[in-house]
């Protein structure tokens, strides 16, 4: 769980940043630090906050701003100078809007941040902007989403966390998602929380403490609950499971290579209970049914490969039925695109089909990325994502959101424009040899 909040960390926070960023923006850098020093509640980048407050120019004319996450910075390591000014009265306007298209939306929050060196405005800061309170905390926490990705999510929800939190449907994050959340919470004041379906939990107070508290709070109840449900989890000895994924390891990375003149990088892991999770009878159905949050599937797609070879058979017959395999995916992955795409497959950018994650029985699972450090933190999406599933097996089957709804994510308009920008070393995930 993430550290807890301490009057002496407070302090520390407001002496080492009060100065320069002031006293609401050096507690909002503190409690985002401890929410994101939690693995279980952001991984990578995930999750964002925010506080009101007052900007004074240089001219003496102060103004209200939101002080948002901004992108490609992480909370746990997030600074004061992370977080982007944005005008807030004018984009709280913007919810009487009927409609606002992404690219307007990112244009807006780009044109109305006040300060040129400021990253770019977390793309929900919308939802932080129509929420009236002064500090509001946004996760994907893993025992969240493992109440509300179920058939029965909603009502268990309601059962576990009780009246104090009110609960969105699932909607792709953006304009309509903070409109809808804004209205959800209007029809509640009272609540001290938002449950996002398939998405995650913000919470919300007058000072940073009061908003962390909260967060805590719910998620360590949605802990108690699945720790009461969920029987001792059976782990799997390590014991010889080194030696095959070192066997394996260049015929999974050739799999994946095949139609490609760039090879991924491959991160491998098998800890015993991430062994033991891939061993459960239901782990075919776990392969199948998409991440815990649609956030993860820029980075794992929608779904892993699950192997079923013996590592140990004949080396042959081993890279042959890892190359169909993959082959296989392939094909079911350019049906996904062609189904969800429909007639306007012409207007996307077509990914790389090969799975990001594959899932071996006896073996551990792998993760591939264009950089050893990306393909790090696919596998540490991809053993949150299978641990939390097999931890809520005991509530039932798990429910992921429908194919239509991760491909938007995965070929976002916002995600799609990212492509391209940016060209690989000419020898990246290659060896070079030089002699003299």
């Amino acid at each position: 769980m993430a550290e807890s909040y301490t009057e002496r960390g407070a302090a520390e926070a407001v002496a080492a940043w009060g100065g320069v960023a002031g006293e609401d923006l050096a507690l909002r850098t503190y409690t985002s630090r401890l929410i994101g020093s939690d693995p279980g509640l952001v991984l990578h980048g995930g999750g964002n906050t925010s506080v009101k407050g007052t900007l004074t120019d240089l001219l003496g004319t102060p103004s209200e701003v939101l002080w948002v996450k901004g992108s490609g910075w992480d909370l746990a390591t997030i600074e004061p100078a992370g977080f982007a000014p944005v005008d807030l009265p004018y984009v709280r306007r913007l919810r009487a809007l009927p409609a606002l298209s992404d690219e307007d939306m990112v244009d807006v929050l780009k044109t109305r941040t006040l300060s040129s060196t400021a990253p770019r405005p977390s793309i929900e800061t919308l939802l932080h902007a129509f929420l009236p309170h002064r500090f509001v905390d946004h996760s994907h926490a893993d025992a969240i989403l493992a109440l509300t990705n179920r058939a029965d999510g909603e009502a268990l929800v309601r059962r576990v966390l009780g009246p104090t939190v009110a609960l969105v449907p699932y909607v792709k994050a953006g304009f309509d998602l903070a409109k809808l959340a804004a209205d959800v919470f209007d029809a509640h004041p009272d609540c001290e929380g938002l449950v996002l379906l398939h998405h995650g939990l913000f919470t919300f107070g007058e000072t940073a403490e009061e908003s962390f508290r909260r967060h805590v709070e719910l998620v360590q109840r949605a802990e108690a609950h699945l720790a009461e449900a969920t029987p001792s989890m059976p782990a799997e000895a390590r014991s010889g499971a080194a030696a095959p994924a070192g066997r394996v390891a260049g015929w999974v990375r050739g799999a994946l290579t095949r139609g490609s003149s760039r090879a991924p990088v491959l991160a491998h892991r098998d800890d015993p209970a991430l062994l033991g999770a891939l061993r459960h009878a239901r782990v075919d159905h776990w392969a199948n049914t998409g991440p815990l949050t649609p956030d993860h599937v820029i980075r794992t797609k929608a779904t892993p490969l699950l192997l079923r070879s013996d590592p140990h058979g004949p080396a042959e017959v081993v890279a042959a039925e890892i190359r169909a395999a993959v082959d296989d995916y392939v094909q079911r992955y350019e049906a996904y695109f062609e189904a969800c795409a429909g007639a306007d497959a012409q207007r996307y950018t077509r990914l790389d089909p090969s799975p990001r994650v594959v899932w071996w029985p006896g073996v551990g699972l792998f993760a591939s990325g264009e950089t050893a450090a990306q393909a790090r933190i696919v596998a540490d999406l991809a053993c949150h994502t299978l641990l939390t599933k097999q931890r809520a097996a005991a509530l039932g089957p798990y429910v992921g959101l429908s194919d239509q709804h991760l491909f938007d994510m995965e070929y976002w308009s916002l995600e799609q424009a990212k492509l391209g920008r940016s060209a690989p070393p000419v020898l990246g995930r290659r060896v070079a040899l030089v002699t003299g």
